[in-house]
């Protein structure tokens, strides 16, 4: 276990700083794309590579969620007093999360086919707004991610082997006790 001196230490906790950033970086990367969905030729020379940029720094944020030896005080103050409440309001982000990890392969190939036939499609029509449901989606897979590793848990499908979801006869998982300055 790498000590906080060690090198390795300071990575991975600038690997963690830079994970929270996520949300920050969906907001962003959506922004930036609404130049490109109204087809306003004079903004896309600067937003088109910044949202690129935005797309490749969210994915990348999501490494905080396969770190090794992860303990993250911010990740603890992000799921607050009562995170079995919060997990329970957002089934359908872990329903979304578990479909993705089930088959990978095909998670990737419809993303990069999506890509493909997206641009395609823009080029032969000319219709930009056919970005949109890529990028919500590509959003969505990010942020699903994210939100499912911050609860796992008090993830209900993780809890019943990845199907059903929540069907109030499991046990609840007590809230953990409140993160406060140095308790870690």
């Amino acid at each position: 276990m790498a000590t906080a001196d060690h090198p390795q230490r300071r990575v991975l906790d600038g690997v963690a700083r830079f994970g929270h950033s996520l949300p920050a970086l969906a907001a962003l990367t959506l922004v930036l794309s609404v130049p490109s969905w109204l087809h306003i030729d004079a903004l896309y020379p600067y937003t088109s590579p910044a949202c690129f940029i935005a797309a490749i720094l969210m994915f990348l944020s999501l490494t905080h969620t396969v770190l090794p030896e992860h303990d993250c005080q911010r990740c603890d103050r992000a799921r607050g007093h009562t995170p079995q409440d919060v997990a329970d309001r957002q089934l359908w982000t872990f329903w979304f999360s578990h479909r993705l990890d089930e088959q990978p392969s095909l998670t990737w190939g419809c993303l990069i086919a999506g890509v493909i036939v997206t641009n395609t499609a823009v080029h032969v029509t000319g219709v930009t707004l056919l970005y949109i449901p890529l990028d919500l989606g590509f959003t969505a897979m990010c942020w699903s991610t994210w939100r499912h590793f911050l609860f796992a848990p008090w993830c209900a499908y993780c809890r019943d082997g990845g199907g059903g979801g929540w069907d109030g006869d499991h046990e609840r998982i007590p809230d953990p006790e409140p993160v406060g300055q140095g308790t870690r």
